[in-house]
């Protein structure tokens, strides 16, 4: 975060000092937020780097009819915005109670034109972000506090240890490692180009 100065996960909302993770030795270590992406397929406490990940280990989250990996990306976003969304209206009518909670409502517009109904609200307690598959249909069980704040992921902020963490992030996310380091982004590039052009400014192994 540029105002606070931590490093968060922007899946589950947890400091790198909270957040479970894996050790990371050596230069790794320098970037220990990604230590919190290791193993996430079978960890339900840890978090995927990248929110298209998630169609991995959910089938859910696929969508076979969108092509363009931009436009699949802010699918993703978007439906985790929406439960993360759910997710605190639900806290917030928990702590509040109900009653005061409709009484919020009827006095903050935003509230009341928020566009999602009590019965989506009261069930988003008990749903995670996503089931993983491959692990007996185990639960995401990171869950969003009510501080968090919007914003680009410190994972986005950070340029990876290695070519296979390079392959692995999005086209969106190698752009802005490359504007960061005031590298220059050609229109029309590959993503293959994009990684190649990062790989001489990997930490050295």
């Amino acid at each position: 975060c540029p105002r606070c100065d931590v490093v968060w996960c922007y899946c589950c909302g947890l400091s790198v000092n909270a957040a479970d993770k894996a050790l990371r030795e050596g230069h790794a270590a320098e970037d220990p937020i990604f230590g919190h992406n290791e193993d996430w397929e079978t960890n339900a406490n840890r978090c995927p780097m990248y929110l298209n990940m998630i169609e991995q280990v959910d089938d859910e989250w696929a969508d076979e009819d969108i092509d363009d990996e931009e436009e699949f990306e802010e699918l993703c976003l978007s439906r985790f915005h929406t439960w993360r969304t759910l997710k605190l209206l639900h806290q917030a009518k928990r702590q509040l109670g109900a009653m005061s909670f409709d009484r919020a409502r009827n006095y903050f517009s935003s509230l009341r034109n928020c566009g999602f109904q009590d019965g989506a609200i009261d069930a988003a307690g008990d749903k995670p972000l996503f089931y993983r598959s491959s692990s007996g249909c185990s639960p995401h069980v990171a869950t969003p506090a009510l501080v968090v704040a919007d914003g680009a992921g410190p994972s986005e902020a950070f340029l990876p240890s290695s070519v296979s963490e390079l392959r692995a992030m999005p086209v969106r996310a190698l752009k802005q490692v490359m504007t960061r380091l005031g590298l220059e982004v050609f229109r029309g590039s590959e993503k293959e180009d994009l990684v190649q052009a990062l790989v001489p400014h990997l930490p050295a192994a």
